[in-house]
């Protein structure tokens, strides 16, 4: 009877190894405090994988007693879309990464917002309403068409720009960089330089140019060219405060 009891927990014994063994191929759970499948937060708290910060997503699979295989989904920078690529990790690194992952402690709110880019997009979002409606800007959004027009309202959660198809809104955390542009001020401490400059550039070239005239036609010439300085003058102040407004770039890191 001794022998029957020895025989059922030897077999019990021996399947349950089995069982905890991984099958060649099968998905690996790293640690109870990850998924099988290591998502971007994960990998970004408990550096899992440092060398990749464009981690999208991760699978460790068990290939042999020798190694395992991580298949990755990652973000490339450059042409901006998910790219596959693979890795080995030998069983010394598997375990020392497991251990690491098991003594750190699970993240906090604070550490996950940190981790989401809430405290950068809250920072992000007073810049934004700084803009006043009616401002032309430009903005460029991930994995999709410029927004360009004028700046209609602020939203909770985006804004509302008005270009040549209609009124579009844009959300707040695809924004990804783009520029908005400000109009120049007048500076009317100045006016009395740039117009009194005017008028006299605008004389002595009147004065040279038809001093060969009698007095009366050079006195009149020179008048309209003063004149004619003066407006010039406007015009290109005018076009200068208007037309080439300050640009102000800003830009979200937000995946």
């Amino acid at each position: 009877m001794n022998n029957v009891k020895r025989f059922f927990l030897f077999t019990l014994i021996t399947a349950s190894l089995v069982a905890e063994t991984p099958q060649g191929g099968s998905v690996v759970v790293l640690s109870h405090k990850v998924g099988p499948e290591i998502n971007c937060l994960e990998n970004a708290y408990y550096h899992i994988f440092p060398d990749l910060p464009q981690l999208w997503s991760a699978q460790i699979v068990y290939v042999n007693p020798s190694y395992y295989g991580v298949k990755i989904l990652y973000l490339d920078s450059s042409s901006r879309q998910l790219q596959k690529t693979v890795k080995r990790l030998r069983v010394s690194e598997y375990e020392a990464l497991k251990q690491r992952v098991d003594l750190t402690p699970r993240p906090s709110e604070e550490d996950i917002q940190k981790i989401t880019g809430t405290f950068l997009l809250l920072k992000q979002m007073e810049l934004f309403r700084k803009i006043p409606a009616g401002y032309p800007v430009k903005i460029f959004r991930f994995q999709d068409t410029p927004v360009k027009g004028v700046l209609n309202a602020h939203e909770d959660k985006g804004m509302i720009i008005s270009s040549k198809n209609g009124s579009v809104k844009v959300p707040y955390p695809i924004i990804e960089k783009g520029y908005w542009l400000e109009y120049r001020t007048r500076n009317h401490g100045l006016d009395k330089y740039i117009y009194g400059g005017a008028l006299g550039l605008g004389a002595m070239s009147g004065y040279l140019l038809f001093r060969e005239n009698s007095r009366p036609v050079r006195y009149y010439k020179t008048a309209v060219s003063s004149v004619s300085f003066l407006l010039i003058t406007e015009l290109l102040r005018q076009t200068y405060l208007t037309k080439i407004p300050r640009k102000h770039a800003f830009e979200i890191i937000w995946h």
